[in-house]
């Protein structure tokens, strides 16, 4: 058998140094979760956990912690303690006639007895309402079979049971009635040599198991007995008295028949745990995982962190981000962390970040770095929850002093050999970060250098947070599709750094502010203010000017672009509000006619009555005529409901290829959906229901799946609103659930659209759906519910007038 521990690797992200956690403070995070670990392997699991590039995998463990947390903020302690490792346990069990001394057995108790209280706990009814959270009590075999065998042989406190077995309870009695025979009888002998003077002060001591009297050395020889042992001094014998030799021998033969009944009930036990090794090692690695999780959720409650938006592809869209660490030193300190905002909206990928001197703009930096880190490691981010965050496949960082005697690379060398791996490895699913680019060499030469690399960077579509105080990044950034600029505000009044993160427009590094706040002196700070020359100067604000204006002409037509959205939407919505009211229009004049129809049927019925009897007498001819008369006036007006019907509900331009076998299509007259089951000749055959009808093509709509019913054929409660509304519905072939569901939507969409009349049709059959609608519609106090003519229904349709 071979035993395994989770293997983080196999999913792990690429990151670029092997330091990365070091630099952006994530290996401080992971001890901290560590810190908050119930066992040993937990502790152990945190510190080597490892980022993952696969989306599913890392909203699973975001999901995950999110979970415990919900329980957690609820105020309920989940149930789980401190426990050992059993794995050397396992592995000795695993062997056939082992037998586990009984600290190990008592190690695997406290496992399935963990495993078993997480069980009850993520199945209770008190946290049932956070989602996804009975998912938690699956993990854990039903183990409480092996639970009750141990139970059998250990109580809950460790210790061995007399009654482990009939026998074992047989010799334990045997062994306290001997017990109480010895103490009667060593007493009685006891008084009796002390009356008579011939024993120490302390009278009795023990000596190799066994109860002895302490007899001065004058008088050992006054006293039948064993010698067990002498006093150091030689003035004290410790003497068995001859009266309880044979005693304690019993007591010594049943310890010895107690030691082989446990040793033969251990032998058992472990023969019946022995077939459910891979299970108790299950639950093991499933407690480990369960710990690990909940250690991110105590962190991410500490952190007040939460589960943002996750999307499948590389973006930052951060709302109100702190660097995770830097939150937790601050609020042990009672400061405060200024949070930051950062979203870059297409084409922008790169953030070109300048400002002053420990104004923040590392922090920043290494927070954005931090929070994809956590997230992509299943760690809930200190970000707000309406942040968008995505997923890379890759984080480069070049951030720190990273001189190496041993390569004999100075630091300027060293970055440049970072910048080449970035060229090598970034592509457009990479995050990458660098701190004070350029710097290290000549100001000109390494900015032209920076340049060229950031332009590269560029081409290759890599997302990124740079950090520059170089006025020729700026200007690039600011000419170049896909960088943009963003500055560390100042306050110049109290002339110290804000820590707050605008985007859009560089930032200064106002040197000459900070070195007079320092308190260097006047003269230096002129002198250098005339090698300055006003050129520097004047550069840098025309190009915090222009990227000033360039953002407000930005923010204008993007919301030009909002309003012209809008007026797309407020057109459709017109054209459609059109359609409905020429729609309604049309169903009126529809429904007139067929009251009219209805009526004249009633009076055609009457005349019919009079006609027959006048065939049987000499009018027969004439009668003839006037019934030929009506007949026709009754295909006519039908035949005009008809063109009605067909200029409502019949689609005069349509598509084909929409309607493919396999698809869902939609009648328009009824609403009913059916599956197409064939297509030919303008007709189409659907399955609706456990029946088929054929359709003209022309009377169908497509339309997606419709929603699907539980087992118990209960339609989902969230039920589909009527995108194009008709009055008329058909529930034949449909269970009466569903049915009723549909009528529910009707009648809700008919209110809302100030539709007074509707029509159902529900078929005859029994009569038990009929009644279900009629009793349903009684819930809406409808003004009238009837049944048209047979000609038109009969039953089998019903009227309503709402």
């Amino acid at each position: 058998m071979v035993f395994t521990t989770f293997d983080a690797s196999k999913m792990s992200m690429y990151t670029y140094p092997s330091d990365i956690g070091d630099k952006i403070e994530f290996t401080d995070i992971l001890q901290r979760v560590a810190y908050h670990c119930r066992s040993e392997m937990g502790r152990k699991q945190s510190l080597n956990i490892v980022p993952s590039s696969d989306p599913k995998v890392v909203k699973k463990l975001l999901q995950e912690v999110f979970q415990l947390l919900s329980i957690l903020n609820k105020g309920v302690s989940v149930p789980l303690t401190s426990f050992e490792n059993i794995v050397e346990d396992v592995k000795m069990l695993s062997k056939e006639g082992f037998i586990l001394d009984p600290e190990a057995i008592l190690r695997i108790q406290k496992i399935l007895l963990i495993s078993l209280d997480l069980r009850v706990f993520f199945m209770g009814d008190h946290i049932a309402e956070i989602e996804g959270i009975k998912g938690f009590a699956q993990r854990f075999i039903e183990g409480d079979h092996l639970i009750k065998a141990i139970d059998r042989v250990y109580d809950r406190e460790g210790l061995l049971r007399p009654d482990a077995s009939p026998e074992l309870l047989k010799i334990s009695k045997n062994i306290n009635a001997k017990n109480r025979e010895l103490d009667k009888a060593f007493t009685t002998i006891a008084a009796s040599f002390k009356q008579k003077a011939m024993l120490s002060d302390s009278v009795e001591s023990y000596r190799n198991g066994r109860r002895v009297l302490s007899v001065p050395a004058e008088n050992k020889r006054k006293v039948r007995g064993i010698i067990h042992d002498e006093s150091s001094t030689g003035k004290t014998a410790f003497i068995e008295p001859e009266q309880v030799i044979d005693i304690n021998n019993q007591i010594f033969d049943l310890e010895t028949e107690k030691k082989k009944e446990v040793y033969r009930i251990l032998r058992q036990l472990c023969d019946e745990l022995r077939p459910y090794i891979e299970d108790i090692v299950s639950d093991y690695h499933q407690l480990i995982e369960v710990d690990v999780i909940l250690a991110k959720a105590r962190l991410a409650k500490e952190l007040d962190a939460t589960l943002p938006n996750i999307v499948d592809q590389p973006l930052f869209a951060i709302k109100e981000g702190r660097h995770a660490y830097l939150y937790l030193k601050n609020s042990n300190e009672n400061k405060k962390t200024v949070p930051f905002d950062l979203e870059l909206n297409k084409p922008n990928k790169l953030l070109l970040l300048s400002g002053p001197n420990a104004g923040g703009k590392s922090v920043t930096m290494k927070a954005v770095a931090l929070i994809h880190m956590m997230v992509q490691s299943g760690l809930l981010p200190t970000v707000e929850e309406n942040s968008t965050i995505g997923v890379f496949d890759k984080i480069l960082c070049d951030i720190g002093d990273q001189q190496s005697l041993d390569d004999d690379l100075s630091t300027y060398s060293s970055r440049l050999t970072n910048m080449v791996r970035f060229l090598e490895e970034a592509n457009d699913k990479s995050l990458i970060l660098i701190d004070e680019f350029g710097s290290g060499t000549d100001p000109k030469i390494g900015g032209a250098i920076a340049e060229a690399i950031l332009k590269e960077l560029n081409h290759k579509r890599v997302w990124g947070v740079i950090t520059t105080h170089y006025s020729n990044l700026k200007f690039f950034a600011y000419k170049t599709k896909g960088i943009v600029n963003g500055g560390m505000l100042f306050d110049k009044e109290n002339l110290g750094p804000s820590y707050q993160l605008k985007i859009g427009r560089p930032g200064s590094s106002f040197a000459f502010e900070i070195a007079e706040k320092t308190g260097l002196p006047k003269r230096i700070l002129k002198y250098a203010r005339f090698k300055t020359g006003k050129n520097e100067k004047a550069i840098d604000q025309l190009l915090t000017d222009l990227q000033s204006e360039k953002q407000v002409l930005d923010e204008k037509i993007q919301g030009l672009s909002n309003k012209e959205q809008n007026l797309e939407r407020l057109t459709a919505t017109y054209n459609q509000l059109q359609s409905e009211l020429e729609y309604r229009r049309k169903r009126l004049k529809l429904d007139i006619k067929e009251q009219k129809v209805a009526a004249a049927n009633k009076a055609n019925q009457e005349i019919d009555a009079i006609l027959k009897e006048l065939k049987a007498t000499e009018s027969r001819e004439s009668a003839q005529k006037v019934l030929k008369k009506h007949k026709l006036h009754k295909e006519e007006q039908q035949e005009e409901i008809k063109e009605l019907k067909k200029e409502i509900f019949y689609r005069k331009d349509f598509d084909e290829s929409d309607f493919e076998v396999g698809n869902w299509a939609k009648i328009r007259e009824s609403g009913t959906t059916g599956k197409i089951l064939e297509v030919r000749k303008k007709k189409v055959k659907l399955a609706v229901g456990s029946f088929t009808m054929t359709v003209d093509l022309v009377n169908l709509e497509p339309t997606a799946t419709p929603m699907t019913t539980n087992r118990s054929n209960h339609v989902s409660t969230q039920v589909k609103k009527i995108q194009n509304f008709s009055p008329k519905i058909d529930i034949r072939g449909y269970t009466k659930s569903d049915g009723i569901a549909f009528v529910q939507e009707l009648v809700e969409q008919a209110m809302i659209r100030n539709v007074d009349m509707l029509t159902i049709l529900h078929g005859k059959g029994s009569g038990a759906l009929r009644n279900a609608v009629h009793k349903k519609l009684k819930e809406y106090n409808v003004e009238k519910v009837w049944h048209p003519q047979d000609d038109f229904g009969g039953e089998g349709v019903t009227y309503v007038r709402l």
